[in-house]
């Protein structure tokens, strides 16, 4: 009931319609209780046109709605890159700036938009960045087995091999106090040494 004829128009694509609304004096950045803006909408619906006039009459492009939505999340949500670029090239934040709000490329990596991930990337944005509630999104893109994302990232990301991992893990449980006694142990010397290792 709150939402005004712009996020309707926006929201559909009508471009016409729109433009008419914004030059009879609706407010561009005009939101529903939720903070919802018409820009949002025409991200969600993966409307480029809508989403360029709504730009260009001033339209914020990182609003965020009360659950921390931004209209390049909405982006990712419905795997259009063409807003995206949009998005970008106008100054959006590829980060949120608190880390229980939803990330953009989270979003991506869970629909398994690989092309968004991929424009991110391109644009920036780190492959392994880390939310807590959620992981990196390379956990998310496998968590919902989406290969293609998965693809993406590990071309761009430098995860750590599994030696280096196993290393790393050895030595936090012996403790650095304890890493000088490696060679009273009775091991190996070329397990010493790769325990040595940093």
């Amino acid at each position: 009931a709150d939402r005004s004829p712009l996020h309707d128009a926006a929201s559909q694509g009508r471009l016409l319609i729109l433009r008419r609304l914004l030059a009879e004096g609706y407010q561009v950045n005009i939101k529903t209780i939720d903070q919802v803006t018409p820009l949002h909408e025409a991200c969600l619906s993966g409307h480029v046109a809508c989403v360029r006039a709504l730009l260009s009459a001033g339209a914020n492009v990182n609003a965020a709605t009360i659950d921390g939505v931004t209209p390049l999340y909405n982006c990712c949500a419905s795997g259009s890159v063409g807003c995206m670029e949009l998005l970008l090239q106008n100054g959006a934040h590829m980060h949120t700036l608190h880390t229980h709000f939803p990330s953009s490329m989270h979003e991506a990596c869970r629909r398994g938009n690989s092309q968004c991930v991929e424009t991110l990337l391109s644009h920036g944005a780190d492959p392994d960045c880390q939310v807590p509630h959620l992981g990196s999104p390379l956990y998310v893109s496998c968590l919902h087995r989406h290969a293609a994302c998965s693809k993406v990232l590990l071309d761009k990301a430098s995860p750590r091999s599994l030696c280096q991992l196993c290393r790393l893990r050895i030595r936090t449980v012996i403790g650095r106090a304890r890493l000088k006694q490696l060679p009273l142990l009775p091991l190996p010397s070329l397990l010493t040494q790769y325990l040595e290792h940093t």
